[in-house]
């Protein structure tokens, strides 16, 4: 069977890593010249946004059989906006890196086996989807999917992420919350260690232009000490493709709309349908089918981000106050068995009130 897979990705090293421990060695074509992203920065798993119970590593290596490895426990996260502070404490979830780095997610994927890759590539998946039995598209981005007129867009964001030098707590997370500087979005500050860190700046539906204006503003009103080694600029789409699976072509990871709206996680479903993608081709599953779920979480959580572009800094400094007390904290980060996809049933409830409101607004 000939397998191609455009990206060599998170989503994509996982594909070839299931094809390959079945028998299928499939070729890579990779537009970078290696693996992982050129600037490396730091990801988190919030347990609370898991639509499983236990730990990303042990639901990933009793379902999938991939061990992955987190460079620091999460135990508290501080959530900051414009007048309020509110502090978590507990089993939170996991730092993991991202990037060249030799303890990136990337590259302990690509250690498990020897990937057939060819890097300094690009392929447009159109054009060689009839010399191969299936095209994997793993580019992570919606390109492919709006060729294929399969892609509702929901979202356009630029972040900007840094390396920051100065003094930190590694098992903390740093989250803002203000429209004056962080236009709709979020600003974080995770550590790599006591010393480093990426601070990121995530903004929604601006110019690249814009990006500076809201950087000084961000870094002036923090008040922000350290010492900036790397910049970079990253521009993503987001959207709901359907269906995720086309003629021959399947697609996986951010390419395939599984990044959620509201803060931008997709590390676990990037190797999720990777890996379900390998095993639709291995036992000819039916991938629509087997994504359904991951479709449902997506769009669940971009009803938060419904939510949150209506919210102004009073808004978020209520939010705030309620998050911070204390049976709230009880209901919502010490259960174990609560879930954010849960309250957004009760917000997606709240946001079609509001959308029916505004188009009874007469002018």
């Amino acid at each position: 069977m000939k397998v191609a897979i455009v990206g060599a990705g998170l989503s994509g090293l996982c594909c070839a890593y299931e094809l390959e421990k079945n028998g299928i060695k499939p070729v890579i074509f990779e537009k970078k010249y290696a693996i992982g992203d050129v600037l490396e920065y730091t990801i988190c798993t919030l347990n609370n946004f898991n639509e499983f119970r236990g730990s990303v590593m042990r639901y990933f290596k009793k379902n999938y059989d991939i061990k992955i490895t987190p460079i620091n426990p999460l135990n508290k996260v501080v959530m900051k906006s414009n007048n309020k502070k509110t502090v978590i404490k507990g089993n939170m979830g996991h730092v993991f890196i991202r990037g060249t780095d030799k303890e990136s997610l990337d590259k302990q994927i690509a250690g498990y086996f020897k990937p057939n890759i060819i890097f300094d590539t690009y392929v447009n998946i159109l054009d060689i989807k009839d010399d191969f039995d299936y095209v994997v598209c793993a580019s992570g981005e919606l390109s492919t999917a709006k060729k294929l007129s399969i892609c509702k867009p929901t979202l356009n964001t630029y972040t900007r992420i840094s390396n920051v030098l100065g003094d930190f707590d590694p098992n903390t997370l740093i989250m803002w919350f203000d429209n004056e500087c962080i236009k709709n979005g979020y600003g974080y500050l995770l550590p790599y260690n006591r010393k480093r860190a990426s601070l990121v700046l995530a903004l929604n539906e601006i110019t690249h232009e814009e990006i500076e204006y809201y950087w000084d503003i961000f870094q002036q009103k923090q008040n922000f000490k350290y010492n900036i080694t790397i910049n970079k600029d990253v521009e993503h789409d987001m959207g709901f493709i359907d269906p995720v699976k086309i003629d021959n072509i399947l697609l996986v990871g951010n390419a395939a709309g599984f990044i959620d709206s509201f803060m931008g996680f997709g590390t676990i479903s990037a190797i999720e349908s990777g890996v379900l993608a390998a095993r639709s081709i291995i036992y000819n599953l039916d991938y629509n089918e087997l994504m359904k779920p991951i479709k449902e979480y997506i769009k669940l959580k971009h009803e938060y981000r419904i939510m949150v572009n209506r919210m102004d800094n009073k808004d978020f400094d209520r939010i705030l106050t309620f998050l911070n007390m204390p049976f709230i904290k009880q209901m919502l980060y010490k259960n174990p068995f609560y879930r954010a996809s849960y309250g957004a049933y009760i917000i997606k409830v709240f946001n079609k009130i509001m959308e029916d409101k505004d188009k009874n607004i007469v002018p």
